[in-house]
């Protein structure tokens, strides 16, 4: 070996260097043990709001499917009311052109007034005659 190099560890090590070096491994391993811990707090509040987010989601999802059933159902019931109606004003006017066809007309209480000539200071002489 060479100098000034003592191997790791040499059984003529003196007892307070092993108690050291075991305090040290120690401290290590709780340190690591801490770090540890705190990392799988850490993924247990990840997974926790993973969790969350993927019922939240499913929620989502459900209400918009039930949302489309709805839009579907109504479009259906739409579509019925309108050939309904479109059924219904095809009858009426079917019924009001028979009742056109039937109908005749209502007799007149009184004949019209026979229309007036209108004198307009021109007489009703030929254009070669003068009424002066």
């Amino acid at each position: 070996m060479s100098e000034g190099m003592e191997p790791y560890n040499s059984p003529t090590a003196e007892p307070q260097s092993l108690e050291a070096a075991a305090s040290e491994f120690r401290s290590r391993v709780e340190d690591a043990a801490t770090r540890l811990n705190s990392a799988a707090e850490q993924f247990v509040a990840m997974s926790d709001s993973l969790l969350a987010a993927v019922e939240e989601a499913r929620q989502a999802a459900y209400r918009a499917q039930a949302a489309q059933h709805a839009v579907e159902d109504l479009r259906d019931r739409m579509a019925r009311d309108y050939g309904s109606v479109s059924d219904l004003v095809r009858d009426m006017q079917a019924r009001i052109g028979a009742l056109a066809t039937l109908a005749q007309p209502l007799p007149n209480e009184q004949p019209p007034a026979s229309p007036q000539p209108i004198n307009s200071g021109y007489s009703s002489s030929s254009p070669g005659e003068s009424s002066w």
